[in-house]
């Protein structure tokens, strides 16, 4: 079985300038809390550099002179400075874990913005899976450096210069000895970073798949269950684990062939000090107390080497999910508001001249498509599954725009109203009746404003769903679990039914559920609809024959095109498609 999400490609690079400016966009705004933390870094780092040196001044001045006045002063000038450094570290760790949380945020919210502003083509050709890790997974990636980035690095570098100039200040010539070791650190950093680039993109892919592999097969349980499918996708699951294990060994010897090297030179380094600086000692052209420090500054001069390695290691990381959440970013709705569009009271009149839309090209899924709602009607569409029901239903919503034709409300071209005063004033009941996390009562309110409880306690009791909300161990302030888990289908629609009509629309769109469902739920969802239905344009996906029997146009859509329409009598007389598929519904009851 081949997965879709197997296409994605990450090619794990170091982050561009654009990617860089962009990112540095987000922390600045917030750049008088950055100059701050900056600062704090500066100083915090200050104790750490200047540590070894007063041990070399305790030893050199007061140890080996005997002076135990003056190591009693230098020792708790040592807890003093430690101290500072303690108090000014976590300072700087709070102060710089808020301002990348609120960074985080910020892109966090920027995305989830603009992905409930995004087209539904953009959802009809993008796995769920995909988006949820842009907001998620990929955020959570860029948090180490989003947060410590610049810390860390300011530290590292300034620990550096620090080191260097006390070596230099000690001894020029054993700095310069000293540095002899510097080409195989360079070297070893540069095939570090070739290998570490290839060994993380790996990585990345192989996760990648696992998640949305994951989120597959927990979207689509009862298909596998169905299907038992289980044994397979357990198979095909344990290889991609089995895949992923093997990119965390590879990367891992990466870095655990670079950081034990650097640790390597390190002690070559410290050998180069103890030959040539112990003689330098017994010259004495060196003080026992500047050997000291200066075996611990060699110590620090490495270790930010091996900080900024790891910090190099998370940047790829931060550039590959900066760039994928900026792909989506990028990502240009398609619906959009004309620049002209306005507000409509609507009254409810709906009309299609010679539309034809397609999803794909060269594939039209309407074609040549003409009709009118007048207000108050209620329209129903029939017809097989695939012939572009919904797709009607979709394109008066405004989710998509036809290629050819026109589709007006109030003889307003459709995209000159805005879609806040369109949507605003439709009611939709989609044949998945979706419930959200949250209480009944929240659920019922979804959307709209300023209502109040004991307003949508009053619709529930006009369109018949109070006494099932009554048979609710909390009543309307039942917690409703994800997507409605734990109620009937038919209880669902009823709640989505009645939300609908607190909503009070100008226009309803009703695709009824082809689940079957218990003798008495239908009853009540059929008085429910007849409620809703009332005074208002209607345009409903029949699947009940009661509900095609009240409407006052049936259009019959087959293959993108309308091909029968009328009343319910008026097409049973045509002795066409309708009139054979209501016989053969009938006969099949």
């Amino acid at each position: 079985m081949t997965h879709r999400y197997e296409e994605e490609k990450l090619e794990t690079k170091r982050p561009n300038i654009k990617i860089v400016m962009r990112l540095s966009k987000y922390i600045l705004n917030h750049k008088a809390v950055f100059i701050f933390n900056i600062v704090i870094s500066i100083i915090a780092v200050i104790p750490a550099i200047i540590e070894p040196h007063i041990i070399k001044i305790c030893i050199d001045k007061y140890i080996l002179p005997g002076e135990m006045q003056g190591i009693l002063i230098i020792s708790l000038l040592f807890l003093a400075n430690k101290f500072f450094g303690w108090v000014l570290t976590m300072f700087e760790a709070i102060r710089t874990t808020r301002l990348g949380q609120r960074v985080l945020n910020d892109i966090r919210m920027e995305v989830f913005k603009h992905a409930q502003k995004l087209s539904m083509d953009y959802f009809d050709t993008t796995p769920q899976g995909r988006i949820i890790a842009r907001a998620d997974t990929d955020i959570d990636t860029m948090e180490h450096v989003m947060t410590w980035g610049a810390g860390i690095f300011l530290n590292s570098f300034l620990t550096l210069i620090g080191a260097l100039y006390f070596m230099a200040k000690y001894n020029p010539k054993l700095c310069l000895l000293v540095s002899v070791v510097l080409p195989l650190l360079f070297i070893a950093t540069y095939i570090f970073q070739k290998e570490g680039v290839k060994a993380y993109r790996k990585l990345r892919e192989s996760a990648t798949r696992i998640t949305a592999n994951l989120a597959e097969n927990i979207s689509g349980v009862k298909v596998v269950q169905s299907f038992v499918r289980e044994d397979k996708n357990l198979s095909h699951f344990r290889q991609l684990t089995t895949d992923h294990a093997k990119n965390s060994v590879n990367s891992a010897r990466v870095w655990s062939t670079y950081f034990p090297f650097i640790g390597i030179v390190n002690a070559l380094g410290i050998v180069i000090i103890i030959f040539y600086g112990g003689n330098l000692v017994y010259q004495g052209q060196l003080k026992i107390g500047e050997l000291s420090a200066y075996i611990i500054y060699l110590g620090m001069f490495f270790e930010p080497i091996q900080t900024m390695g790891e910090l190099y290691n998370n940047l790829l990381a931060t550039g590959t999910a900066a760039e994928r959440i900026f792909q989506l970013l990028d990502v240009t709705p398609r619906i959009v508001d004309k620049p002209k569009a306005q507000d409509l009271t609507i009254n409810g009149r709906v009309r299609f001249e010679n539309v034809h839309f397609h999803y794909r090209e060269n594939k039209w899924i309407l074609k040549n498509i003409n009709f009118q709602a007048n207000p108050g009607q209620t329209i129903a569409l029939v017809g097989p599954t695939g012939a572009g029901k919904t797709t009607v239903v979709n394109l008066i919503a405004r989710f998509y725009d036809p290629q050819q034709g026109s589709i007006y409300i109030d003889d307003k071209p459709i995209d000159n109203i805005t879609l806040y005063s369109l949507r605003s004033q439709m009611g939709i009941v989609p044949q998945d009746s979706f419930l959200f996390s949250g209480t009944v009562i929240e659920n019922l309110k979804y959307g709209i404003e300023n209502i109040t409880d004991d307003e949508a306690i009053k619709a529930s009791k006009e369109i018949g769903l109070h006494p099932f909300i009554e048979k609710l161990s909390k009543g309307y302030q039942t917690q409703v679990k994800e997507r409605g888990a734990g109620i009937s289908e038919g209880e669902r629609q009823l709640i989505c039914i009645t939300r609908a009509y607190i909503s009070n629309p100008r226009i309803l769109i009703f695709d009824e559920a082809t689940s079957s469902i218990d003798t008495q739920t239908e009853v009540n969802i059929q008085n429910a609809l007849d409620k809703l239905l009332k005074g208002r344009t209607c345009f409903v996906i029949a699947q009940r024959l009661s509900t095609i029997r009240k409407a006052d146009i049936v259009m019959v859509v087959s293959d993108g095109e309308i091909i029968e329409k009328g009343t319910h009598s008026e097409l049973l007389n045509l002795s066409g498609f309708y009139s054979r598929m209501y016989k053969e519904f009938v006969f099949n009851q």
